[in-house]
């Protein structure tokens, strides 16, 4: 009997040690970039308080996360508060990279929370997200809470945030400010999404609660926000949209349609959202809700 629970204690210790909590606290833009680079293969979960700054981003290039095969474990990145970060790409880089696309083992988890990105851009490779790009194809939960995103640019999609993957517990974006950003459509990109555009597989749960969407641009679909399935050409499962303020945004190409907000999804739910003085110009001024789309 003493045997045996001591083999389960050491069972017990050694899986506790090979998930560990690593913290990391940063206060320079290259403290912030090494911690990626560490937290991208350390097979552990990992937690990365950023303290108050400013933080330019372009003199050491896009803040990268490249997760490894085996780096199936969870990133959380914590601002000391959206007021007091803000991470700066100059219109010269983009901001921030999250791309899990290698994992094979394991379902990684995202939580970005409480900062400010403005003026970064995805100019070439990248051509998506110009402040921030995540591409998670089989993925736990993904969350962006309490953050603002001011005046970024993509050649692309998603002039400010760019998602796309499969997420098992859910897509979640809260609190957010979404203001003055575009989806250029240019380099051979569509220009979709000029605040946010989501790729999300068919069976994952997107909710949007408690954003402003101002002033963004995008040529072909939803001037403020584009969420659709994997692909342009398959839907989402099921996208809710909660205690919004969608204003002045436009879809401004030949073909734009949805000034405010174009959604490809088998369900749009959508709920004490404002559509104000938003304008396409071929459909949708304030919503458009594409082909077997409902609400």
């Amino acid at each position: 009997m003493m045997n045996r629970l001591f083999i389960v204690a050491l069972a017990t210790v050694l899986g506790s040690a090979a998930s560990a909590q690593v913290v990391h606290n940063v206060s320079t833009v290259e403290g912030f970039r090494d911690a990626l680079l560490t937290a991208q293969a350390n097979q552990d979960d990992d937690t990365i308080n950023v303290a108050a700054g400013y933080y330019d981003v372009a003199p050491v290039g896009t803040l990268t996360y490249t997760a490894a095969a085996n780096e199936g474990f969870s990133l959380v990145i914590n601002g000391a508060d959206s007021d007091f970060v803000t991470l700066y790409g100059a219109s010269a880089v983009q901001i921030m990279r999250i791309d899990t696309t290698a994992v094979v083992a394991g379902a990684p988890g995202l939580e970005i929370n409480n900062m400010t990105f403005e003026i970064g851009y995805a100019g070439g490779a990248p051509t998506n997200g110009g402040a921030l790009s995540i591409m998670m194809p089989e993925s736990m939960m993904a969350k962006i809470r309490g953050s603002e995103f001011y005046f970024n640019s993509a050649v692309g999609d998603g002039g400010a945030v760019y998602i796309a993957g499969a997420f098992m517990e859910g897509l979640y974006l809260d609190d957010l400010t979404i203001q003055g950003n575009s989806a250029l459509g240019t380099n051979g990109g569509q220009g979709d999404g000029g605040g946010i555009q989501i790729s999300a597989a068919n069976n994952t749960r997107v909710e949007l609660n408690n954003i402003d969407i101002l002033d963004n641009e995008a040529q072909r679909y939803g001037g403020g926000l584009n969420p659709h399935g994997q692909d342009d050409t398959q839907h989402a499962g099921w996208v809710g949209l909660n205690d919004m303020i969608i204003e002045n945004n436009s879809a401004s190409g030949a073909s734009g349609s949805g000034g405010g907000a174009s959604c490809f999804a088998l369900d749009c739910w959508v709920n004490l959202v404002g559509f104000v003085t938003n304008d396409a110009t071929d459909v949708g001024g304030g919503l458009h809700l594409r082909e077997y789309s409902r609400m």
